[in-house]
């Protein structure tokens, strides 16, 4: 009842980890109640069958000391032989074998111990509450397990100073030390030590070789060997700038969306400023898609102008030399669209860029682009939600990172469910919450979701290694099932991507696939999605390495290809400048006359866009 209560405030909290490995942001607390969460909503199994019961222990004692100390003793002792009874319940044989495969039926028995301790405090019982304290010490060290004993209580936190909990306390210091590498994690300096950049090398070499899901995507690269390689150009980095740029090319090799480097917040503002306006490619051009700095729009440039040279370097040439090695995709329109949009002008704020620029009427000019002005670009304000003139509701989900969409179309739900469509457009959605978009769903299905496969990796115990079986296994992540809203949106509806539907856009657009609600217009989405492991590196910076791997129930991947459109549908330079949507009247066309789309295969793997080339094989040479 305690962790059912508490999911959907931890729901955002999860995302956040997904997507940043947000430890620094929400301690590795948020991390132990991940493990203790139950798979909720799950397939019944005999495992899950256990953990119900002992969870009806822990609840009844819950509900007799909920007072805390000033409960009265009879409901304490009470609550003592509850949580004892659960303990004996686990001690089950049979009970004991389903834990072993059941992560959350074992971490009950944490549950249950916890809530012992507290218990055993408040009886006055202080040898019974140490007992209790310590065992469970023998399950877990953890970051945040202590706060989560006390649970805020004085009493139990003044029983810290027994010295027979002392282990205690060193336990979680060696958890903890474990968990954020001090040695290793040091502070930003302008020029790290030679044997600081090494560790960092090291640490991400290993990380990855032990817990990157996606090698199978990358079988010719000899990890090993790339490290190798990468050793002395890591121990000649000229200063922690030069370090960086290493790791992230080193990163960069495993080609996936999710995997990469983000540098230590020192030099953001000389990798990440960007000028005020924004790009893309679009029919083998790289053209202007968005002008907000008035020194630019003075100079001229203006929507849909092309971008032919980059400070007098083609532009194509530019963006192969200068951006592409830095760039961590997982599918060729996902580096295209990092490589002319999100980071072809990105650079050092104190240095301009100048572009060549064609404009409407033909003729060419030089401008000079000061590197500022980007990250306060003011979007229009388009109401998410809208009643085109002939009757077709279009929902715009720009982002997951909360429920606005879903709020959007919760409030025009009348005015939806009398439209002659429903078009959800997710183009640029670079995610968020994949529970959000599937609560935009909800509105549309008649059925349950249809979930999406999630395994992770386990390379077999360390015993087991020791003696000598090396295997990678793949062990399933339970998902919630979505039920439909009642009264849910019964008519048309169709869904618009492009590569910018990232992430839990993606998962969303996967899931609307096996719906078989509609059709998926546009271009295939990024081909990226899972859970980064974050690593704390030398100088502030970060890695990311994805940990989690994605699927169609049948194990036909998405990532690495993306989730295909039934009708691929794209706007030109030309519609550009006249400001028409033409993938979004393809969608409201469709509308009611598309059959379902069924599940991409793998020999539908997309080829490399124009201006992007084959995915390269080593680390380029310029970064020697």
């Amino acid at each position: 009842m305690l962790a059912r209560s508490r999911c959907p405030i931890l729901r955002p909290a999860i995302q956040t980890l997904e997507r940043e490995g947000a430890m620094r942001s929400y301690g590795w607390g948020a991390l132990l109640w991940l493990l203790l969460l139950p798979s909720l909503g799950a397939a019944e199994t005999p495992a899950d069958q256990a953990y119900a019961r002992a969870t009806a222990f822990r609840d009844r004692a819950s509900q007799l000391s909920e007072h805390g100390a000033k409960s009265t003793r009879e409901d304490l002792l009470q609550a003592r032989d509850a949580l004892q009874q659960g303990l004996q319940y686990l001690d089950d044989p049979t009970v004991a074998a389903l834990a072993e495969g059941s992560k959350t039926l074992r971490f009950r028995r944490l549950n249950l111990l916890g809530d012992l301790v507290r218990v055993q405090v408040w009886l006055g019982d202080r040898d019974a509450a140490v007992a209790a304290w310590r065992a469970l010490d023998t399950m877990s060290w953890h970051e945040g397990l202590i706060d989560f004993v006390v649970d805020k209580d004085p009493a139990t936190a003044a029983l810290l100073d027994d010295p027979r909990l002392a282990e205690v306390r060193r336990h979680e210091a060696l958890a903890v030390r474990d968990a954020t590498a001090p040695s290793i994690a040091v502070p930003y300096a302008a020029q790290l030590t030679e044997a600081q950049r090494v560790a960092g090398l090291s640490q991400v070499w290993m990380a990855a070789r032990d817990r990157f899901v996606w090698f199978d995507h990358v079988p010719d690269l000899d990890w090993d060997r790339l490290y190798l390689e990468t050793l002395p150009l890591v121990q000649r980095a000229a200063d922690t700038d030069a370090y960086y740029r290493v790791l992230a090319r080193f990163l960069a090799q495993l080609h996936d969306g999710h995997t990469g480097i983000l540098p230590p917040k020192e030099l953001e503002d000389h990798w990440y400023a960007r000028p005020g306006l924004r790009t893309a490619w679009l029919d083998g051009e790289v053209v202007v898609t968005s002008v907000s700095d008035a020194a630019l729009r003075r100079q001229g440039v203006a929507r849909g102008d092309r971008i032919l040279a980059i400070d007098g370097e083609p532009v194509e040439q530019y963006a192969q030399r200068v951006v592409r090695p830095q760039l961590s995709s997982s599918t060729p329109q996902d580096l295209q669209l990092r490589m002319y949009t999100y980071a072809l002008l990105a650079g050092d704020a104190a240095t301009p860029v100048r572009l060549s620029v064609e404009h409407a009427d033909g003729h060419r000019s030089e401008v000079r682009a000061a590197r500022s002005g980007y990250t306060t670009m003011k979007v229009p304000e388009v109401p998410l939600l809208r009643i085109r003139r002939d009757g077709v509701a279009v929902l715009r989900v720009p982002q997951l990172e909360n429920d606005a969409g879903l709020q959007a179309l919760k409030q025009a739900l009348p005015r939806v469910r009398a439209a002659r469509g429903l078009v959800l457009d997710l183009r640029g959605n670079g995610g968020g919450n994949t529970w959000f978009g599937l609560q935009i769903l909800r509105y549309i299905a008649a059925a349950p979701l249809p979930s999406l496969r999630s395994v992770e990796r386990d390379n077999g115990s360390s015993l087991a290694q020791a003696r000598g079986a090396r295997l990678i296994e793949w062990r399933p992540v339970q998902q919630e099932p979505v039920a439909p809203e009642p009264n849910a949106y019964s008519g048309p509806v169709a869904m618009l991507v492009d590569a910018g539907t990232f992430s839990a856009g993606e998962d969303t657009a996967a899931v609307f696939r096996l719906m078989r609600r509609g059709p998926l217009v546009g271009q295939a989405t990024g081909g990226s999605t899972g859970q980064p492991l974050l690593l704390a590196l030398p100088g502030g910076g970060s890695a990311r390495i994805c940990v989690k791997r994605d699927s169609y129930p049948d194990g036909t991947d998405f990532v690495g290809v993306g989730v295909l459109p039934d009708i691929v549908a794209a706007s030109t330079r030309t519609d550009l400048r006249d400001r028409k949507d033409p993938v979004l009247e393809r969608a409201v066309a469709a509308l009611g006359q598309w059959p379902s789309g069924g599940v991409a295969s793998r020999s539908e793997r997309p080829t490399s866009p124009p201006g992007i080339g084959g995915q390269p094989d080593a680390m380029p040479p310029s970064i020697r």
